[in-house]
């Protein structure tokens, strides 16, 4: 981590709060995600795609403790896929094959993401919170092209960590069961956002659960990363289910 990040850390570890006992929460979301992008080995030569909306879910989990300087920790696991076909107007490159003008293409991707979102609770109270952090997103996405007629194929793939800046505000009406939320995860080349409202249906001494419906927009872009230029965006409405013990 450099020095900017660390010193963001510390001056919200500062002046943050904290929670008063273990807290725990396990959640899941669906949706069916629309999704654009492109991929290429060169910014002027690139497949673009618009794929049809998909069944995506996403899991996470955090937990959030009464230590001092200790940031919470909140991890997520979420993998998109699409699928295309295209008619070559000009040649292509992927993986090292080289495909020529006319060829008819079926082509696709798969990007499986992993959150580890290290935050502070700046305010934390039972109608507002705030938390700010950092989140180290790893990013592992694989393309595939094969030529229909020719039956010559490639595929290619790309690994990265990217530092995403964190926030997330949240308020409810605890008597009413409503909820609500902003979620804002920003970096270089990536954006994550998402807001949702939400009721807590269930409340007993084990566990509240609470269910949302809320929209997310989502871009993952590569810059010459292992020779690719490459991104992709989704956006779309989702449910989620969340446990907090």
């Amino acid at each position: 981590m450099n020095s900017k990040w660390l010193a963001i850390l510390l001056m919200m570890a500062s002046c943050g709060a904290f929670a008063d006992t273990l807290g725990v929460k396990f959640g899941l979301q669906h949706w069916q995600a629309d999704n654009t992008g492109y991929v290429g080995e060169a910014d002027d030569a690139v497949l673009s795609w618009s794929s049809d909306s998909q069944s995506q879910i996403r899991i996470y989990g955090s937990i959030e403790h009464p230590i001092f300087l200790i940031p919470n920790v909140k991890m997520g696991y979420s993998k998109f896929d699409f699928e295309d076909i295209a008619l070559l107007d000009q040649t292509y490159r992927l993986g090292g094959q080289l495909y020529s003008i006319a060829s008819e293409l079926n082509y696709g991707g798969e990007y499986e993401i992993v959150d580890f979102i290290s935050y502070y609770e700046i305010v934390d109270r039972d109608i507002l919170s705030f938390d700010l952090g950092v989140n180290f997103r790893f990013q592992d996405t694989e393309y595939q092209v094969a030529d229909v007629n020719s039956g010559a194929n490639s595929q290619t793939s790309v690994s990265s960590i990217e530092p995403l800046f964190y926030a997330k505000l949240t308020s409810s009406l605890p008597l009413m069961g409503l909820f609500s939320y902003f979620e804002y995860q920003t970096g270089d080349k990536n954006h994550d956002y998402e807001t949702a409202i939400g009721y807590q249906f269930s409340e007993n001494m084990l566990a509240a659960i609470t269910v949302y419906i809320g929209y997310k927009d989502q871009q993952i872009s590569y810059q010459y990363e292992d020779g690719i230029v490459a991104k992709a965006e989704w956006n779309s409405v989702f449910v989620s289910l969340e446990s907090s013990f």
